[in-house]
């Protein structure tokens, strides 16, 4: 391979990294370290990058199946009651952008059965962009993304909403909570570092 194809492999490596900057402070909740096999509700102001609607938000560290979905810790949404947590405004976005939104979701196995929920809203700036979304489960650790397409303001809030709001304390699991640009315009580089790649490989066949 040609130091100028090995070059231009490294620059669009560095451009997918840069283009997946995550603008969510505090996205997997792995901030304040509540120690391995516990859990803590937090009041407001002891999470960074999140305020919840009831005043707590509940951080846990490998207590329900399998452990986090990325990191070591995640939140549950319903702490000492139904809840909606957000986020701190994202002042870094570029408003009239689109973005992606994306979350990792799991729901509690025993929530139904104490009158809990396994279900939420998605907010994106106040408004819903999901409604009662189910959360999967499946013993263990059935982490399931999702992901949307969100057009910044350029003061923006991430939400989740437990349904039905105020009802109790069990309920779902969220994680690496993260809003990254959209990356297609990497779809019209990729087939020229393909087209540089076969050419090399021609050459030295």
């Amino acid at each position: 391979m040609k130091a100028s194809s090995i070059f231009f492999a490294i620059a669009l490596a560095g451009a997918a990294t840069a283009a997946n900057a995550n603008s969510v402070t505090n996205g997997s909740f792995e901030a304040p370290n509540v120690g391995y096999g516990n859990w803590s509700g937090i009041a407001n102001g002891g999470v960074p990058g999140w305020t919840a609607s009831n005043g707590t938000t509940e951080i846990q560290n490998n207590i329900q199946y399998g452990g986090a979905a990325d990191g070591k810790q995640y939140m549950e949404l319903n702490s000492t009651a139904g809840n909606y947590v957000y986020s701190d405004p994202i002042t870094t976005l570029l408003a009239g952008k689109s973005y992606t939104l994306s979350f990792a979701y799991e729901g509690r196995s025993d929530a139904e059965s104490v009158g809990g929920n396994n279900k939420i809203d998605v907010l994106w700036d106040g408004n819903v962009i999901q409604a009662a979304l189910v959360a999967p489960f499946l013993s263990p650790n059935n982490w399931t993304y999702f992901s949307y397409t969100v057009v910044a303001q350029g003061n923006d809030v991430v939400g989740f909403s437990s349904l039905p709001y105020n009802n109790t304390s069990y309920g779902n699991f969220i994680d690496n909570v993260q809003v990254t640009p959209l990356t297609a315009a990497l779809f019209f580089v990729l087939p020229a570092l393909a087209g540089v790649f076969g050419f090399s490989r021609r050459k030295t066949a």
